[in-house]
């Protein structure tokens, strides 16, 4: 019985490597996926072993996967690791200029030549997740789209190294489709005749300072925001009655601790900060959802919930 290693840090990697753990265990059907990974590992694993790091295992954790607290320190760590596990096919996401680990796998990957396939969630960035004149990157890649596809021609993929499958995350996530409009709700304690209005944090100051450029200030967004609630003008497509709204500003989870502490307000609109629940249960307990370029806008249009997106 062969075994697949699957490893995720960010959260958004997180999501896909759910889908596609669900896809090797036969729960998520996607032929074209599933021949693409017996072609890449000769069979499809039946053991599926998830490794993650940082915001990755709470992503874990909500799905119901208990994954090992497992990231490479440098490459010795990483060959040693997966030597251990002995995978014949090692899956990962696609991380942020910073996410040494998933770098760290892939090279371990080809060291010990086992194949190593990493699933991407957009176009955004790909200089920056992939050194292809070093060779640091996985052997093949998912892509959603045809823009993403093109974005990897130019940085040096092969096209046969690329298999173009739709957003595997967004797939799993339209065959759940769960009713979880109350869940949240109870626990930020709103009543159900108020008008809710999710925002949606980008970490872009925190990725500047690690040096990744992001035109976003989700701070000056975020004021706007109240104002606009606080004075009743249109929010997208609603118009908001400020004593019977609440924002609730969800932080992304690599936002640094109390970012948004001082907006925390009582007075209309009341302003609560929470990250409580999945992000599926978070969206459906919205009347609104509100934010800038996160794929959380893409997840909550799937579960049926309003849209707008802010500039």
């Amino acid at each position: 019985m062969s075994t697949a290693v699957l490893f995720a840090r960010d959260p958004g990697a997180a999501n896909h490597i759910v889908a596609m753990a669900e896809l090797l265990g036969g729960r998520l059907r996607n032929d074209a996926l599933r021949n693409f990974v017996e072609q890449t590992a000769g069979d499809v694993p039946a053991d599926v072993v998830v490794w993650g790091e940082g915001p990755a295992l709470a992503v874990f954790a909500a799905a119901g996967i208990d994954a090992a607290p497992r990231g490479p320190v440098d490459l010795a760590d990483g060959v040693a690791l997966l030597r251990r596990a002995s995978p014949a096919l090692v899956v990962t996401g696609t991380g942020d200029i910073d996410d040494a680990a998933t770098r760290i796998f892939w090279q371990a990957a080809r060291q010990l030549g086992v194949p190593s396939l990493g699933l991407l969630d957009s176009a955004r960035n790909l200089e920056l997740r992939f050194d292809c004149a070093h060779g640091i990157h996985p052997d093949q890649l998912v892509a959603p789209d045809s823009e993403t596809l093109s974005g990897l021609v130019r940085i040096g993929f092969a096209l046969g190294d690329v298999l173009l499958v739709p957003n595997l995350h967004h797939a799993r996530l339209a065959a759940l489709a769960p009713p979880l409009r109350e869940a949240n709700r109870k626990i930020w304690s709103i009543r159900p005749e108020a008008r809710v209005v999710l925002f949606v944090s980008e970490n872009a100051a925190e990725a500047r300072r690690m040096g990744r450029p992001f035109a976003i200030d989700e701070f000056v967004l975020l004021e706007s925001l109240i104002a606009d609630v606080a004075a009743r003008r249109p929010v997208g497509p609603l118009r908001c009655d400020a004593a019977e709204t609440v924002i609730v500003v969800r932080p992304h989870p690599r936002d640094v601790p109390g970012k948004y502490d001082r907006y925390a307000r009582p007075a209309a609109p009341r302003v609560i900060v929470s990250a409580d629940g999945t992000p599926a249960e978070a969206a459906a307990g919205a009347d609104l959802v509100v934010g800038m370029s996160s794929a959380f806008l893409d997840e909550a249009s799937i579960l049926g919930r309003p849209v707008h997106r802010l500039r």
